[in-house]
């Protein structure tokens, strides 16, 4: 049997510190908005997790697979923002605040800069934990060893 982490092209990863905008509706050439509707909902929360195949947001409402969705993600952390238009592949509500749910989003014709980009933030994103990590480490290790011998005073 294939579970999804098994068809999976690239891995996901948590963005914690960011937020997404989702219209439903097909997007023409130039990001002109095919949909007919005059006002446009934004149906998204928050992001949980992104790849360069897809990712996972949370929404306000249901949505039903197979809706075509555009929008953008911004990941503060990196200063980075992502264009992105897709297919819902499934929405579950979620646990917690009452009326939300979780979506996955397939990625469908992203430019290639795009696909750089999700590139770029995984990346940043990485260098920003691992820093915070260290930063975390630093006052355990002083706290380990002791404190440091003082250094003879020059007169």
């Amino acid at each position: 049997m294939t579970t999804g982490d098994d068809r999976r092209r690239h891995s996901r990863f948590d963005i914690l510190r960011a937020r997404a905008t989702i219209y439903r509706g097909p997007q023409g050439p130039e990001g002109l908005v095919v949909d007919a509707r005059p006002v446009r909902k934004n149906w998204a929360r928050t992001p949980i997790d992104l790849c360069e195949g897809g990712a996972q947001i949370v929404v306000s409402d249901r949505l039903e697979p197979g809706t075509a969705v555009y929008g953008a993600i911004d990941v503060d952390e990196c200063a980075e923002r992502i264009q992105i238009r897709g297919e819902i592949r499934w929405c579950a509500p979620l646990r917690g605040p009452e009326g939300a749910f979780r979506a996955g989003v397939m990625f469908k014709d992203l430019d290639p800069s795009q696909v750089r980009a999700i590139s770029l933030v995984r990346e940043c994103l990485v260098f920003v934990r691992i820093k915070a990590l260290r930063a975390m480490k630093q006052p355990e290790e002083g706290k380990k060893r002791g404190s440091p011998p003082a250094s003879p005073k020059k007169e």
